[in-house]
This record gives C-alpha cells, sequence and structure tokens, in this order.
C-alpha cells in the first residue's frame, strides 16, 4: 500500500491520489454495506445459520411453535 501510495503521488499529484483512495474507500463502503450483515444482537448460532443458509436469515417461529429443523427430528425419533 505504501508502494503504490508513493507511486500515486508521483504520477497524479496529492489531489488525484487523494481522489483515488476516496473512490477506493467509498467501494470499499458499498460493498461491506451490501454483503456484510449487521449482527448486532443476534446469537453466535443464528449468525452461523445465516451463513450456511446461503446469506438468508433463519424464518422467525412463532412463539409456542416448533423450528422446522427441530421438528423433523422429532419426527424421526418417534
Amino acid at each position: 500500500m505504501a508502494a503504490f501510495f508513493l507511486i500515486t503521488l508521483q504520477r497524479l499529484g496529492g489531489a488525484g491520489t487523494f481522489a483515488v483512495f476516496g473512490v477506493l474507500a467509498i467501494l470499499g463502503f458499498m460493498f461491506v454495506h451490501k454483503f456484510a450483515p449487521e449482527t448486532k444482537g443476534r446469537p453466535l448460532e443464528e449468525i452461523q445459520q445465516y451463513w450456511e443458509n446461503g446469506g438468508k436469515w433463519p424464518e422467525p417461529v412463532a412463539a409456542g411453535q416448533v423450528p422446522p429443523q427441530e421438528n423433523t427430528e422429532l419426527a424421526a425419533s418417534r
């Protein structure tokens, strides 16, 4: 990164270098905003399910209902 900065500074000057790094920062922010999920307040198990489901949050379960994956285990043990 330091070598890239020096080369860019020599070829584009201060304003050009600032613009290049500014654009890279904006692109990085957009990438993280689109592809990194918000995990605040979520248990680790739910975050793990998110990545195992290909980037989809598990469906919420209504109070008193058994989630589908547990339901199949119960049916198999009967």
